[in-house]
């Protein structure tokens, strides 16, 4: 999906994408598609739910458009890909009360932040308060965690547990054997 096009329709500035790293490995043609349906996913929530509004982003010392990074890299024998963005970050409080209202007892207040934070996988579960052609149905996140482990690959949230709302943080590995194994 066109970034651009994804920021008029919200009526936001163009974040910064900083892309970076190199491959010396192909992707398979399977795992290419689900990262590219993946990444949209990742920036239709970025630019919704994560990046705020551009007074919001002034008001708490930050430029007026957001940042978004995406990187890959080989290390050892795994591809990996690192997606952030400097948006408000995870409000844990509010995923873990959504979380129970979708199902009781499926998030325990006492929970680590990186359990509570992993509740954005959750189906069905939407933090958005209105359903927009953009979000607030609740596949999203679980569809792209559904994309990632159908093509072997593993995912981290990466999470400051002494952050009131962590940044949004996703690692995603795929191993060599994954990949060879996809592309015959």
């Amino acid at each position: 999906e066109d970034l651009q096009r994804l920021a008029l329709d919200l009526n936001r500035p163009m974040p910064q994408l900083i892309t970076s790293g190199t491959l010396d490995v192909p992707i398979p043609a399977m795992l290419f598609k689900n990262l590219s349906y993946g990444l949209q996913h990742l920036l239709r929530n970025s630019m919704d739910h994560g990046l705020e509004e551009p007074e919001e982003r002034r008001k708490s010392g930050k430029e007026e458009r957001g940042k978004i990074q995406i990187e890959f890299f080989l290390k050892g024998d795994q591809l990996h890909l690192e997606y952030r963005d400097d948006g408000r970050g995870l409000d844990l409080s509010r995923l873990r009360k959504r979380a129970l209202e979708l199902r009781p007892f499926a998030a325990d207040s006492q929970e680590t932040a990186e359990k509570a934070a992993q509740l954005i996988f959750m189906p069905g579960l939407t933090t958005k308060g209105t359903v927009t052609e953009i979000s607030g149905r609740g596949i999203g996140m679980d569809a792209l965690r559904q994309l990632i482990e159908e093509s072997g690959g593993q995912w981290q949230l990466i999470v400051d547990p002494t952050a009131k709302r962590p940044p949004f943080h996703l690692k995603v590995t795929w191993s060599m054997e994954t990949l060879l194994r996809l592309s015959a």
